[in-house]
């Protein structure tokens, strides 16, 4: 069964992730394109899992395989927060990394570089430090292009 349009595959919703991830780049304040954002990409840990044989011979659980790429990720990390807490509302089954995300109200317009004190939506992690969900996204989709040419011979 495919409940998913026209994303058939693994690569398929990389794709998808990464056109989101372009979106989220020209509109730094988008909680909603940030949200979709986060899903994609973290949706891509069961995708593959389900998709590819060889990954559950490794990686026994998908629960496994999920920690693995977020280890290898720490942004995958903040993606799976933002993504089940927004599903669920909050986030009981696991203690979440990031304790807050909110928009950032920056001193300089956004036709300014992220150099500058820009508008953009910002994660507070539980240590305190404070990252920028395009970086992280951006990450992500460096992280999973390279799994897949590497890990999984797929060029996307």
């Amino acid at each position: 069964m495919n409940f998913s349009f026209d994303i058939k595959t693994s690569a398929d919703l990389f794709t998808a992730f990464s056109e989101s991830v372009d979106a989220c780049e020209s509109d730094l304040t988008s909680a909603s394109k940030a949200v979709i954002t986060a899903i994609l990409g973290w949706s891509l840990c069961d995708w593959v899992y389900n998709e590819f044989p060889g990954i559950p011979l490794v990686h026994r659980k998908k629960s496994d395989f999920q920690t693995f790429v977020k280890t290898q990720c720490p942004s995958l990390d903040y993606l799976q927060d933002i993504a089940n807490g927004t599903k669920h509302r909050s986030i009981t089954m696991y203690t979440p990394t990031v304790v807050s995300a909110e928009k950032h109200g920056g001193a300089f317009s956004s036709a300014f570089s992220n150099e500058f004190d820009i508008s953009r939506l910002k994660m507070t992690l539980t240590d305190g430090t404070v990252v920028f969900f395009d970086n992280e996204a951006r990450a992500a989709r460096n992280y999973w292009r390279r799994f897949f040419d590497r890990e999984l011979g797929i060029s996307v």
